[in-house]
C-alpha cells in the first residue's frame, strides 16, 4: 500500500506545483497589468507572499490529487 501511495505522490506533487506556480504567475501578470508603475519593493513583497502561499498550498493540493489518483486507480 505504501508503494502505491508513493507511486502516485510524486506525480501528484508535480501536478500540484505546476498548478500553483502557474496560477501564481497568472496572478502576478494580472497584478502588474493593473498598475505597471509598481515599485520593486511592492513587487518583492508580492513575490514573497506568493512564495509563502505556494509553500503552504502545494502539499495540501498534492494530497488531494493523490487521493483522486488512488480512487481512479481503484476503479
Amino acid at each position: 500500500m505504501i508503494t502505491l501511495i508513493l507511486e502516485f505522490y510524486f506525480p501528484a506533487i508535480l501536478i500540484a506545483a505546476v498548478i500553483t506556480i502557474g496560477t501564481t504567475f497568472l496572478g502576478f501578470l494580472y497584478w502588474m497589468a493593473r498598475k505597471p508603475e509598481r515599485r520593486r519593493i511592492s513587487q518583492r513583497q508580492f513575490f514573497h507572499d506568493a512564495l509563502i502561499a505556494n509553500l503552504i498550498t502545494i502539499p495540501v493540493l498534492s494530497f488531494a490529487i493523490l487521493a483522486l489518483l488512488v480512487i481512479l486507480r481503484a476503479r
